[in-house]
């Protein structure tokens, strides 16, 4: 999946918080992150968002991080 999001063969890219350490290459793929999985640690949700916001974006990066009044996240 990473692969096909780099490469431009998909527009959509999932993966977990945790799970998505180390990876580099989104900054030239997209601007846009949805934050779906709350962390018990915000820097885990930074580190997220920094996924994208690294050097080589050129354009403004947006973070959607939506919330649930009821239920879990």
């Amino acid at each position: 999946a990473k692969k096909a999001f780099r490469e431009g063969a998909s527009n959509c890219f999932i993966c977990s918080n945790r799970s998505g350490a180390g990876i580099d290459g989104l900054q030239d793929r997209c601007s846009v992150a949805v934050i779906a999985e709350l962390d018990y640690s915000p820097a885990i949700v930074d580190q997220c968002i920094g996924r994208i916001h690294r050097d080589g974006q050129k354009k403004e990066v947006t973070a959607y991080i939506p919330i649930s009044k009821v239920g879990s996240d």
